[in-house]
């Protein structure tokens, strides 16, 4: 049986509330505890797709029939459940119309294989809906290995999730240091990667 509070939470003091908020708004919240979230039916519909449990699932009264079927497909998983006032949900959304339903997941700390013949490092991106998209093409294309070197904006940001669609569930992101970069680029086998350039300002 799936855990849940016995009357929803109403109090925007809750420590889960605070908790969850944070995520929403610290970098380095989500550093610290390796959790970040995704809001919205579809993207929970992903999430059951791709076999990944939850830490934890907050919904509304308000959640569709079509996000209550979700609720059902996670139950077996025993994954803690608070219901949370409607308001109070829709006020800690970071999307403008809250579907009622938000997922705490953690972040995948998978290291990328050794023999890749494609990786994509994004460098110095700062615009979160631009990393959406790109992590969305990346997905899109089958190219499951992407570098974030610092610099760029957090790829677990709720904006970048929003944007990425799903993708995040599909591709291995390494949050790495250049040397780091590099060192795995020059490893890989057969042979080395190639390294192509793509310069904004090039025209």
């Amino acid at each position: 049986m799936t855990p849940t509070l016995s009357a929803p939470i109403t109090s925007a003091h809750n420590p889960w509330v605070q908790f969850i908020r944070s995520l929403l708004e610290d970098r380095s919240a989500r550093k610290q505890s390796g959790l970040f979230v995704m809001e919205g039916v579809r993207l929970a519909e992903e999430v059951s797709i791709a076999g990944i449990k939850p830490h934890s699932l907050y919904f509304s009264e308000k959640l569709s029939p079509r996000g209550r079927q979700l609720l059902e497909r996670f139950r077996p998983l025993e994954i803690p459940t608070y219901e949370v006032d409607a308001e109070l949900l829709i006020r800690l959304s970071d999307t403008e119309t809250s579907q009622g339903i938000l997922l705490v997941l953690p972040i995948p700390s998978a290291d990328p294989p050794p023999n890749v013949d494609l990786a994509l490092i994004i460098d110095q991106l700062r615009d979160p809906g631009n990393m959406g998209t790109i992590l969305r093409s990346a997905a899109a294309i089958g190219d499951p290995v992407v570098f974030i070197p610092p610099g760029s904006v957090d790829p677990y940001s709720p904006k970048v999730v929003r944007a990425g669609m799903g993708a995040h569930l599909h591709l291995c992101l390494s949050q790495w240091e250049w040397a780091q970069v590099t060192a795995y680029c020059h490893a890989v086998q057969p042979k080395p990667l190639q390294c192509l350039l793509a310069d904004a300002t090039g025209g």
